[in-house]
């Protein structure tokens, strides 16, 4: 671990985030391609540098963002405009909708919600038409209902979220997932609803 950051919090917390459980995984699995489990040489290089808080190095990286600040790791991870929150996101979405495919049936991603139809519902409820979770399928829980899975993808380095410990921070997360979802999910589509980390 880079020796200029294990006294700051933001090194302190990727010395956290480093021993979790599974967080070395990805440096010990079978290089599969067909499962995305094959780094190239500057994909291995950026890993390593993420995960020992390294600056990032190579020349096919812009050194500007497209919002036009520097390309630095925790922008990266942070920005919504160039950075990879959507991408991040959307790889674990597809994922975890690929997987259930094998398991389960009728697997939707993105699927639209039912209408509210102006029914009350639990203050901090996204009641919007056009909302939408990231995954259902049926069979999950029990054979005939349909579950909802929303993957939540954060940068827990990111100022905003070094108050709390990772843990916290894991719940906190969670619970406002659930606030914006869980009752419309429950009341509305009767149904079983999930949050993935």
């Amino acid at each position: 671990v880079s020796t200029q950051s294990t006294g700051s919090k933001t090194g302190k917390r990727n010395l956290e985030l480093i021993s979790e459980k599974g967080a070395s995984s990805y440096l010990t699995c079978l290089p599969l391609e067909e499962h995305g489990f094959m780094l190239n040489r500057q994909e291995f290089h950026d890993a390593i540098s993420v995960r020992y808080d390294l600056p990032l190095v190579g020349e096919l990286r812009p050194e500007k963002c497209l919002c036009t600040e520097s390309n630095t790791v925790e922008h990266a991870l942070t920005c919504k405009k160039g950075g990879y929150v959507s991408l991040r996101h959307n790889c674990i979405r597809d994922y975890v909708a690929a997987e259930m495919e094998k398991v389960c049936y009728d697997t939707q991603v993105e699927p639209s919600l039912l209408h509210t139809l102006g029914r009350p519902l639990s203050m901090g409820t996204i009641t919007e038409d056009g909302a939408r979770l990231d995954v259902s399928t049926r069979g999950f829980w029990s054979k005939m209902d349909r579950a909802f899975f929303d993957v939540k993808v954060y940068n827990a380095l990111a100022p905003s979220n070094l108050g709390l410990g990772i843990q916290e921070t894991y719940r906190s997360k969670e619970k406002k997932k659930k606030t914006s979802y869980l009752y419309r999910v429950l009341e509305v589509e009767g149904e079983i609803f999930t949050v993935d980390y």
